[in-house]
């Protein structure tokens, strides 16, 4: 064309060559007219072709999509006084674990991690260099994923966010996503605060003092040398408040609020996790201690029942809250006086560990709406010594039940925490019931019998089989609504993977029968069908995962580091970590539990901790800022800055300020954000200047460079079209060819083909992109030899913000484009989705119980699919989280002590692939979006996980915090302190450890390990949405409190005793193991016990003795610690009678039982438990169950039916503390865990899985069930 136009020019002369130039131009675009309406017409009718054989296909999907909708009913419960929308009941429908995709990379957060890892791993000066670059330069490039929720569910995100008139909660149980009225969630947690058995209303802040206890505690430690510094700053008190928050029980009528004290990073929270390790070996080393429903399996798997045995389980009332803390502590210390192994792992004595876990459990304190309260019973559920404690306490109670039974106790007597499953003779079970309510005045037993020979206990269903025969199924129940993590949550494919394997693996070792087996695995194929896995992700999860033998040996010698999961990015960085030898984890960002759930009060700026932060210069001529790190509240660390500025030392603010006379504004210190630079604009009369003094040539050399950026910017966002295009499996208009040839395997091969298409084309893209930058460098040096600097700095400016202009209008054309491309496909998706029928329906069925929506607020229908995705559902971030990976790496680098070249080319790997990563695709819609922020702004809700049942629940604030306050009510349990409690509890955790410091059982470093944190505990409730009325299990939250290190500490020491009994069911896979062999006789039954309120009821005096005696009886104690037993039981002391948490501005002291957030309650509740039914079954006059298996407080047991009521009332009697309540089996059938076990016709026992109803089917109420509570 070219040379023809050369050949007419030396022809025709120039006027009659334009006219000849015109006549061809016209006759183009004519043609170009005609040929693209053909194209066009040609086109529509391949589409309509396409839409109609979609729309064939969809009508087949049919029962697979009503089974998805039927699961997804139950997904989201409405108990607000807000009509949701269908976009907010689609975002709300997808969970609270439900992560969605950030608009934006978070840069800041990849750097964060990337200079931690560099800091853990002490990593030389090239090798930080070499991976802070190569993290940058990915960063730089790296682009946002696209949107996994459409646009409409992003507003109604957006707009629950911002309804603070609604508390969006995951139900207690399970794992509904619950909307209720602020109101109603605030009146609900005022009621549990109400209960002054429990709490405390404090007339002001006691964390100073509580602080000053716990700091003197671990000073008097250090200086007798049983702590180290390193220690003595690890347990150093923490200094966020504790605050309540309830979680709704929507399992319930009115739906009660189960109360959780979140103490993370308060006062006794570190001393709590120090204890929680320490005291973890003691628990479970007694027979009946159940670990988990594989271990009670493996218990039960082979118990047979005989004609005159029954199986009940036992649930002890509020354990938590119910635990004395004298008595758990007396319990504790005997446990660690009889710990040989105490000394390996810790060199505190028992007295010292005591004098903690008194700290601990007796200065739990909390914040709720400004108030503060104060526990002043029990162990809190929150802090991470208490799960010891209340198992500890358990075990002592236990063997008091059945040593103490003057009839024959239990024959099997297995326990998980308050959960207790008992196989006990018929004759027998009222008298043991009874008598094991008796046994401890604080510990109440609630039973329930086997019926029909079948009996739930933890995740399984005893079954008594004709034979006698114990058959296991997987039980769950009424709450549990089938809820997962979805498939299109912004996590990472390993955690899918994960979410698969475990459904699995549950599938294959619960049930007994193979018909259980393949019924289980048919129901996890269809809720997992709900939650939108695919088939080959549930292939691909049956395929044995690969051992690298690199990963374990880098374990070893470099410290992890995690990082911020986007989609395609974390990857990478992944990748360049890996080449530095530095684990790698990811953690899923932008979940709905972050963005909706709020319980909790809300922690003003200046007392923020562990951020990252900006100092701007004031001087608005100066953009000079400063980044920092700090774990200090952000108060404490400006006066620090303040003091720098002007008396030194010779920090970067004070050189700066110094060298500038500029002044120091405290108004400048703001928490790390992302914010745009202001760019000046060209004058007007620069291509004049230009032109004047350089001549034309210049300016033409200018113009030129202004078009190449123009292009650039042009083809990078082309770029950026075709890139979504590929990860949204979308093909460009441009690139839509008819196949030539027709058959289902040339159509596969023209698919194929297209996308091949498309990656040239991206290739193209990227080539051009080079072509044009090199081509602008070139101009750009070419001009800096013409023009001077001044000049020259004006003509960048220029060149800048023409770039920018285009940038933002070809950015503007290209999302248009896209969106309608997206568009299409989603609505012929959309058109697909509507054939599917029968399995979507049932998908749906399963999601209904997913939201339990309890508050006032109405969702909308994108909160509900939201909610409904479960509040493990990770939202897709729109920014890559730089500083997250950048922390990470840093940590990695740190904790590896990774020299300077490893640690620089780690670095510079790492920074490359965050500069090219760009965000993952987002997995919630706009509209789910816009929901999630709508339910992060609405804080008359409270949106919690169910107690049980996996499901999200909703809740009025003014519900949850009535509930909550309900709770602190009462005084038999929680203590409303007048002051904040903290100082003195740190000071005497302090004082415990600088004690075992100096007596040398332990060294520096574990001094610091067990120092207190400055986190003050909270309390907040989790919903039993299986209860009427919903109400909430109390949580004390201490991590990071005064004796969290502590208790996590006395955790691994006491986590060896637990388990150790015959009776004991670790899990469900053991539990089906120990009856999947079990015959029952026809005068057998199978009944499970259940203990009422465990954790609350276990006395924290019997719960210290029971640890103290069997700590004594380790032979093992000096392999784990150098702490004797009466060291350890000093600490754990401390850590159950210094249960304390802060709700609305209120501290409480949990006064009895151990509370449920400690680490080392559930291991002192085991313990207790233990020794409750030893005692119950070797008191018990009659002929004691022929099998007694124990899931912490679940019991599934065997017994004579003329045993039974004897027995249940002989168990009751046992411990007046811990009250068992029974469950008959029904039809020859019991759920146990999550097992039914069903009795045959021969006595076997058949297993299956076991799943509870729901109390209520209704799921998104109009009228929300508190309105009878508040009026």
């Amino acid at each position: 064309m070219r040379m023809l136009e050369d050949k007419l020019s030396n022809i025709i002369p120039e006027e009659i060559g334009n006219r000849v130039k015109n006549f061809i131009q016209t006759a183009q675009l004519a043609q170009h007219s005609k040929s693209k309406e053909r194209q066009i017409k040609k086109f529509n009718i391949l589409l309509s072709r396409k839409r109609r054989d979609q729309e064939r296909k969809e009508e087949k999907l049919g029962n697979s999509q009503k089974g998805a909708e039927s699961i997804k009913n139950n997904w989201v419960r409405n108990l607000s006084d807000r009509m949701l929308t269908q976009a907010e009941k689609d975002v709300l429908s997808k969970g609270l674990n439900f992560a969605v995709t950030s608009n934006h990379i978070p840069t800041v957060d990849f750097i964060t991690a990337t200079e931690a890892a560099i800091k853990k791993n002490n990593m030389t000066g090239s090798e930080a260099a070499d991976l802070r670059l190569r993290v940058t330069a990915t960063l730089n490039s790296a682009k946002p994923p696209p949107s996994n929720i459409t646009s409409e569910e992003r507003k109604a995100l957006t707009a629950l966010q911002k309804d603070h008139s609604i508390n969006i909660l995951p139900a207690d149980k399970g794992r509904c996503t619950v909307i209720l009225n602020t109101t109603d969630y605030e009146a609900k947690i005022n009621n549990l605060l109400e209960d002054t058995s429990t709490y405390q209303k404090l007339k002001r802040d006691p964390t100073s003092g509580y602080k000053k206890k716990v700091i003197d505690c671990l000073q008097k430690l250090e200086k007798e040398e049983l702590i180290d510094r390193p220690m003595y700053y690890r347990l150093y008190p923490g200094d966020a408040i504790p605050c309540i928050y309830g979680l709704p029980k929507v399992h319930k009528q009115e739906v009660p609020l189960r109360p959780i004290v979140c103490s993370t990073d308060s006062i006794t929270y570190n001393v709590a996790k120090y204890l929680k390790t320490i005291l973890a070996p003691l628990v479970g080393n007694t027979e009946h201690h159940v670990e988990n429903t594989q271990d009670f399996v493996e218990k039960v798997k082979h118990l047979l029942v005989d004609a005159d045995d029954t199986i009940v389980s036992y649930d002890v009332v509020s354990l938590f809250t119910c635990i004395p803390t004298e008595e758990a502590l007396a319990a504790v210390r005997r446990r660690l006086q009889e710990d040989n192994t105490l000394q390996e792992r810790t060199k505190l004595t028992p007295s010292h560990i005591c004098n903690l876990l008194d700290i601990c459990l007796n200065t739990t304190y909390f914040k709720f709406r400004g108030n503060f309260y104060r526990q002043i019973h029990g162990c809190a559920m929150g802090s991470p010594v208490s799960p010891i404690v209340a198992n500890l306490y358990m075990e002592e109670v236990e063997k008091k039940a059945l040593t103490t039974f003057p009839g024959k106790p239990p024959s099997h007597w297995f326990r998980y925490v308050d959960d207790t499953f008992v196989k006990i003779k018929k004759q027998d079970l009222e008298a043991f019931t009874s008598h094991i309510n008796a046994v401890d005045s604080n510990i109440k037993f609630t039973r329930e019998d086997s019926k029909d020979n079948q009996l739930a206990f933890l995740d399984c269903s005893a079954i008594i089989g004709e034979d006698g025969k114990l058959q296991l199924e997987v039980y769950r129940k009424p709450t549990h609504t089938d809820q997962y993590l979805l498939f299109d949550s912004n996590h990472p494919l390993q955690h899918k993977l994960g979410v698969i394997r475990t459904l699995q693996h549950r599938a294959e070792e619960v049930p007994t029968s193979s018909e259980g087996k393949k019924k289980e695995t048919q129901h996890v194929q269809k809720a997992l069908s709900a939650c939108g896995y695919p088939k080959w992700a549930m292939n691909r999860a049956k395929r044995p995962k690969k051992q690298e033998k690199r990963e374990t040996e880098t374990e070893k010698k470099k410290n992890g580091v995690s990082i911020p999961y986007v989609s395609g990015l974390s990857e990478k960085l992944q990748r360049i970590f890996r080449q530095h030898d530095i684990p790698v984890f990811f953690k899923p960002v932008n979940t709905l539990r972050q963005k909706l759930v709020h319980p909790k009060d809300k922690m003003p700026t200046e007392k923020q901790s562990n951020v990252v932060y900006s100092i701007r210069c004031s001087e608005e001529s100066c953009n000079e800022h400063y980044i920092g790190e700090t774990k200090q509240p952000l108060h404490k660390r400006l006066y620090q800055h303040r003091r720098e500025a002007t008396s030194g030392p010779q920090s970067a603010v004070h050189l700066h300020l110094k060298a500038t006379k500029h002044k120091f504004e405290d108004s400048e210190m703001t928490t790390l954000k992302t914010s745009t630079m202001d760019h000046s604009w060209m004058n007007e009369g620069l291509h004049r200047l230009v032109a004047k003094n350089f001549g034309e040539k210049t300016l033409k050399l200018i113009r030129d460079l202004e078009n190449t950026i123009r292009k650039l910017a042009d083809h990078r966002n082309h770029l950026r079209f075709n890139l979504r295009c590929r990860q949204s499996s979308i093909i460009p208009k441009s690139l839509q060819i008819k196949p030539p040839v027709k058959g289902r395997r040339a159509e596969k091969i023209w698919q194929k083909n297209l996308t091949l298409m498309l990656n040239e084309r991206i290739r193209e893209n990227n080539v051009s992109i080079k072509k044009f930058k090199n081509r602008a460098e070139f101009l750009e040096d070419k001009l800096s030899n013409i023009i001077p600097e001044e000049i020259g700095n004006r003509v960048k400016n220029f060149i800048q913000t023409a770039q920018l202009a285009q940038h933002s209008k070809s950015k503007e054309r290209q999302i248009k484009k896209f969106n309608i491309l997206l568009s299409r496909k989603r609505r012929d998706q959309e058109r697909k989705e509507e054939k599917l029928g029968n399995s979507q329906k049932g998908a749906e069925s399963i999601k209904n119980n997913w939201v339990r929506n309890l508050s006032d607020r109405m969702l909308t229908q994108a909160e509900k699919d939201v909610l409904s995705k479960g509040l493990n559902f990770a939202v897709t971030s729109n920014h890559i989280p730089t500083v997250d990976f950048i922390t990470a790496t840093e940590a990695a680098i740190k904790k590896n002590n990774m020299t300077g070249s490893e640690a620089a080319d780690l670095r510079l790997r790492v920074t490359a692939t965050l500069n090219s990563a760009k965000p993952p695709p987002s997995n919630i819609t706009s509209e789910e979006r816009k929901a999630l922020t709508a339910l992060q702004k609405d804080h008359s809700i409270n949106i919690l996980p169910a107690d049980k049942g996996r499901c999200t629940v909703i809740l009025n604030t003014t519900d949850y915090e009535a509930k909550i306050n309900n709770l602190l009510e009462d005084t038999s349990t929680y203590q409303k302190l007048k002051r904040d409690p903290t100082s003195g509890y740190k000071k005497k955790v302090i004082d415990c450890l600088q004690k075992l410091e100096k007596e040398e059982l332990i060294d520096r470093p574990m001094y610091y390990r067990l120092y207190p944190g400055d986190a003050i505990p909270c309390i907040y409730g989790l919903p039993k949405v299986h209860k009427q009325e919903v109400p909430l299990r109390p949580i004390v939250c201490s991590t990071d409190s005064i004796t969290y290190n502590v208790a996590k500490y006395l955790k691994t020491i006491l986590a060896p005793l637990v388990g150790n009994t015959e009776h004991h069911v670790e899990n469900t896979q053991d539990f089906v193991e120990k009856v999947k062999h079990l015959l029952v006789d026809a005068d057998d039954t199978i009944v499970s016990y259940d203990v009422v309120s465990l954790f609350t009821c276990i006395p924290t005096e019997e719960a210290l003795a029971a640890v103290r005696r069997r700590l004594q009886e380790d032979n093992t104690l000096q392999e784990r610690t150098k702490l004797t037993p009466s060291h350890i039981c000093n600490l754990l002391d401390i850590c159950l009678n210094t249960t304390y948490f802060k709700f609305r501005g209120n501290f409480y002291r949990q006064i009895h039982g151990c509370a449920m957030g400690s680490p080392v309650s559930p291991i002192v509740a085991n313990l207790y438990m233990e020794e409750v039914e030893k005692k119950a079954l070797t008191t018990f006059p009659g002929k004691p169950p022929s099998h007694w298996f124990r899931y912490v407080d679940d019991t599934f047991v065997k017994i004579k039916k003329q045993d039974l009521e004897a027995f249940t009332s002989h168990i009751n009697a046992v411990d007046s503390n811990i009250k068992f309540t029974r469950e008959d089996s029904k039809d020859n059938q019991l759920a146990f865990l999550d097992c039914s076990a069903i009795i045959g016709e021969d006595g076997k026992l058949q297993l299956e899985v076991y799943r509870k109803p729901l109390t209520q089917t209704n799921t998104f109420c109009l009228t929300p069930i508190t309105h009878c509570s508040t009026n």
